[in-house]
């Protein structure tokens, strides 16, 4: 896990009233853009290789477009990896 990541986790604890932890490995291209979905199963393969994610941590790619923040979820399943809902919730409260 990079220093930035270790940082965020913390600050996320000190934040949240609930108890967090790390339970993924995130991507986002060089350049910070959506990829289309069909380019997350060889980052999964990739991530799986070299044992990123497993049964009990996902694989999440980030990427803007020029409207909205793209975020995907995937999870150990059969090949391919299944896709996860993102819900988004507003700070400390519901989705």
């Amino acid at each position: 896990m990079s220093p930035n990541t270790l940082r965020a986790v913390a600050a996320a604890r000190q934040l949240s009233p609930h108890p967090v932890d790390w339970i993924g490995t995130w991507v986002m291209g060089a350049d910070g853009l959506a990829q289309p979905e069909s380019a997350d199963l060889p980052v999964w393969q990739r991530a799986r290789a070299q044992a990123l994610v497993s049964a009990d941590t996902v694989l999440i790619t980030v990427g803007h477009s020029t409207e909205r923040l793209v975020v995907r979820a995937w999870v150990e399943d059969d090949e391919p990896p299944r896709a996860l809902e993102v819900v988004w919730a507003q700070a400390g409260g519901a989705p």
